[in-house]
């Protein structure tokens, strides 16, 4: 996830850091701040705990049939969106 926030850091001053939070301390902080109901936090907690198993990698072999195209890489998606992400749009 660290390669995630450099390649989604806009411009060198604006640096988005990505920090490691315990599963754990993620769910007490949504719940004790009563941000998401405790069903979305669950399943928040198990998307993230499959993807850091590596699952959903390759994405799903229906999405190309579905969209009619490969799907999109994230590499692909950051350097299309390139200027939302500086904060240009």
């Amino acid at each position: 996830m660290t390669e995630v926030a450099a390649k989604l850091s806009p411009r060198p001053a604006k640096t988005i850091r990505y920090v490691n939070v315990t599963p754990e301390d993620a769910k007490k902080g949504a719940r004790s701040r009563r941000e998401c109901r405790h069903s979305v936090v669950d399943a928040l907690d198990e998307l993230f705990a499959r993807t850091a198993q590596g699952q959903g990698e390759r994405g799903f072999s229906m999405l190309e049939t579905l969209l009619g195209r490969p799907a999109t890489s994230f590499d692909e998606l950051q350097v299309r969106n390139a200027a939302v992400f500086r904060g240009e749009k």
